[in-house]
């Protein structure tokens, strides 16, 4: 399965034409697009590209690229640009830069606070020879997927990975739609798998029980009086139910369920 990446870079070469972009088995399923870079920096055409690629039908995702200054502030100024997010959608750390003597130590501090802010894992992109000069096991380890770039026959060096999610294997496509170069990515997944990676499915909780009132509070616990010592030697100031494990309980009135 292919798919493409693009930044305002593309749109700067000439107006993208997405009526004349191949979508599907034939052509291209998934589009990541650059969101923000370093602390300060929104891509002017984020909103546009991504509308685009929505309406087309193909997977969406954003991604940052990253100056190496402060983490968590570019972390928290990508979640402010990022906008919302449909069930499958892709965020990505870019990370490029040399500056620092540890960019994994960096990338994971990024990684954790937009996992923390948005609700799932972000993907990390960077190239084949970084991956070969640093230790990334800090960040395989976090279990987020790895978007690889090499422009070889070859396909890219893993790292401490045991397997690459996305390849970009090339830099200069000619993309129908597209005026000059654009990114070309591959993955062996099919795409429902892709989304895996993504925003998950959001979790519909179970619909209320039954309810019915408790008539006997001076004897549900264990036939002790409510109010009184027990055997744990201390006034109960609660009040104990006992049921089988797993039961689904619901608080009623102004009661809570505390575990």
């Amino acid at each position: 399965m292919k798919g493409l990446d693009i930044s305002h870079h593309q749109n700067d070469a000439g107006k993208i034409d997405w009526g004349k972009v191949p979508v599907g088995a034939k052509g291209y399923e998934f589009v990541f697009v650059k969101c923000t870079q370093g602390t300060t920096y929104v891509d002017p055409k984020y909103r546009e590209n991504r509308n685009a690629i929505r309406s087309k039908g193909m997977l969406f995702g954003a991604y940052h690229f990253a100056d190496g200054i402060d983490a968590v502030t570019e972390a928290d100024h990508f979640v402010r640009n990022v906008g919302d997010l449909q069930e499958g959608e892709i965020v990505v750390l870019d990370y490029e830069t040399k500056v620092l003597k540890d960019p994994a130590a960096w990338s994971l501090v990024w990684l954790q606070r937009v996992e923390s802010k948005l609700g799932f894992k972000p993907m990390l992109y960077t190239y084949d020879a970084m991956l070969r000069a640093y230790d990334w096991s800090k960040v395989s380890n976090n279990n987020n997927g790895l978007w690889a770039a090499r422009y070889s026959l070859l396909s890219p060096n893993t790292g401490s990975w045991p397997f690459w999610a996305i390849w970009q294997y090339s830099s200069k496509g000619k993309v129908p739609g597209f005026t000059g170069n654009v990114d070309l990515n591959t993955t062996k997944m099919d795409l429902e798998t892709l989304k895996k990676y993504g925003k998950p499915k959001a979790t519909v909780p179970p619909p209320p029980a039954t309810t019915k009132p408790l008539t006997y509070w001076d004897t549900l616990k264990r036939g002790y009086t409510f109010g009184v010592k027990t055997f744990y030697s201390s006034f109960h100031l609660g009040l104990d139910i006992i049921c089988p494990t797993g039961s689904i309980l619901y608080a009623w009135d102004d009661l809570e369920v505390v575990k």
